[in-house]
Order: C-alpha cells, then structure tokens, then sequence
C-alpha cells in the first residue's frame, strides 16, 4: 500500500534515519545515478534503525559498499550484473548475485519476485510544473516507484535532464534529500586512445563485421571504445543499447548515427543509461533528438521488437597476459516485419 501522506515533503538525514525500519529492503538507483550521498550517510550512521539492511542496486560501479563491508550487521548487497568494483566481494561471498539475463530484470520487480520496503533514487531538481527527471539511467526505476510503498528521491542538480522515459510527477514522491554530489564519472581515455594493441585489433576486427544501417548493441569499457572507434567510417547506424558511454558522442560527431532516418530519427539511439565523463553528461542534458533513453524492458531483451531483429555478429577470443577471454558483441539490423 502506498502511503497516503502529503507527496514530495523535504527531510534531513535523521528524518530519513527514523523512516527506515530494521531489515527494510532498499533498492538503489543503479550506476552512476546512485544516490551516492544518502548511501554515504546510511553508511556512516550508527542510527539503531539502519541494521540488516538490504541494498538492491543493478550495477555497482564504485567501491562504497566494499569500504563498509566490515560492519556486517548493517547492510548486504544484492546485485544482478558483475561488475569488476565487486566481483571480489561476490566471491568472497558478501555480496548476494542474482544471475539474469537484462530482459528478465523488470519482470523480477514488476511481479515482486524482488520486494522492495524503500526506493531511493536519484533525480534533477523539479521543473515548473513539478517534474523530476531519472537522468542518466532509467533502467527498472519506473517500475519500482510503482511498487515501493515508500519512495525517497535525492535531488542533485548534478543531473542531467535527458529525454524519453525519463520524468515523473513530484506526486510520486514520499519524500525528498538534498544533495550537490558529483555523479560518478568513468576513467577511461578518449574513445580512440587505446594503446593496447589487442584491443584496438579486436575493435577493429568486430567493426568490419558491421555493415552501414546495421543496428549495434554496444556497452562501456576499452573494448567498446575500441570498436566504436573503428566504426568511424560506416553510415547510417543506429545504437540500441543498455548502457552507452563517451563513443556515443564521437559516433553522432562523425556522422556515423542516422540522424535523418525520417520519422524514427529521435530513436537513432535509444538506451537506458549512460556512463562516461562530464562531458557525456553535458551532451544528454536538455538533448531533444540525438539520444532517447527507455526503461528496461523488451526493446533491450534480443526479440522482434519495432522491426529491429537480433542476431549475433560474432565473438573473439583472445589470449591477454596469459588469460582467456571471451568477448562478445552482438549488433541487431532493421528488418521488415509483415503480419
């Protein structure tokens, strides 16, 4: 049951403190769009009320959890996508790993096969008719507002407002923080200065798999920069991708995006977060064409969906300093569907 209080009402920390009820399960907004300061300050509490928590949150980019890992009775994370910030902690077994592929993730929470007590994310401060934007990621956030009984937005101005299914009402919100902290930011170089030369060479042995007008499915990290980076010289691509990153500035800049494919130009590229620099979180606020973001659902799950089909352009293996690894890169392209 949703609470039946007055919407969006601001609080302090130890209003916030006494909210939170022993054991409540807490899902995060996932990425760089953590709420990083209302984690911080749980995390630095010692309020009777912040004890057997659980944190559910997508994917970690940062070692914050891990930091307090030594107070054990205070919180246990459960995640769905290995990440190298807390790989080690999964196997060292202090972090719960719910094995899924993307496209089963909103089901988990639209059937409350997840449960959440508490949603926290993280959005822009409300525009003038009482809109608050997800920002950088959207992922389940949508699907979780819904279902949470309780629901706590960390305002930062730090956000960028980005464009598709990316605003709800302040009527949402039980109550709200305020914050000024600067959003997580990828260290990763320039998309083309890799200095690997095993990486460049699978980025470019993947691209010239791709075809202009093809469709791609890309993700963030060196080999991704390296593929897009040898993708430079093809036309008319369109990204449908989970997560994209600085590359997706440089594709658009080389005029490698189909910007002008008529009446679907706005879904050139269509994704449900972002993770990269500053200057990537400049480039998506306030874009109206060149970048959609999307909740999480079946346009992200490999099917038919929109006229566009899946299918796997190939894999690389590669030997790196003595280690196998396997490295996959699926691409979709538009296809007429008839009934």
């Amino acid at each position: 049951m949703k609470n039946k209080h007055k919407k969006g009402i601001r609080i302090n920390y130890d209003e916030l403190f006494d909210i939170i009820n022993p054991g409540s399960r807490i899902f995060l907004s996932s990425g760089a769009g953590i709420p990083l300061q209302t984690v911080s300050e749980i995390l630095k509490s010692r309020h009777p009320n912040l004890v057997d928590l659980e944190f559910i949150h997508l994917i970690t980019l940062g070692d914050y959890f891990s930091q307090h890992n030594s107070v054990k009775s205070k919180f246990r994370l459960k995640t769905f996508i290995v990440g190298e910030a807390i790989s080690k902690d999964i196997n060292a077994g202090n972090v719960d790993f719910v094995p899924s592929n993307i496209y089963e993730i909103p089901y988990l929470f639209s059937s409350e096969a997840i449960g959440v007590d508490i949603a926290i994310i993280q959005t822009s401060p409300p525009d003038e008719s009482g809109f608050l934007n997800l920002g950088i990621i959207t992922v389940v956030a949508d699907i979780v507002i819904k279902k949470a009984p309780l629901v706590i937005a960390e305002i930062n101005p730090n956000v960028p407002v980005t464009r598709g299914e990316t605003s709800i009402y302040i009527d949402q919100i039980d109550y709200t923080i305020e914050s000024k902290v600067p959003l997580i930011e990828s260290k990763n170089k320039p998309t083309c200065e890799i200095k690997d030369k095993n990486t460049d060479k699978i980025g470019w042995h993947i691209a010239n798999l791709i075809e202009d007008d093809s469709t791609v499915s890309l993700h963030f990290g060196p080999f991704f920069d390296a593929i897009a980076c040898h993708l430079k010289t093809k036309k008319g691509l369109r990204i449908y991708s989970h997560i994209v990153s600085d590359w997706i500035i440089d594709l658009i800049e080389a005029g490698t995006i189909a910007l002008d494919r008529g009446e679907n130009y706005q879904r050139a590229v269509t994704c449900s977060g972002c993770y990269g620099s500053r200057r990537l979180y400049d480039y998506v606020n306030n874009n109206p064409s060149k970048i959609a973001f999307a909740l999480m659902n079946s346009r992200f799950t490999g099917k038919s969906v929109h006229g566009v089909e899946t299918r796997i352009a190939g894999h690389v293996i590669c030997r790196l300093t003595g280690i196998v690894r396997i490295f996959f890169i699926t691409f979709v392209r538009p296809v007429c569907l008839y009934s």
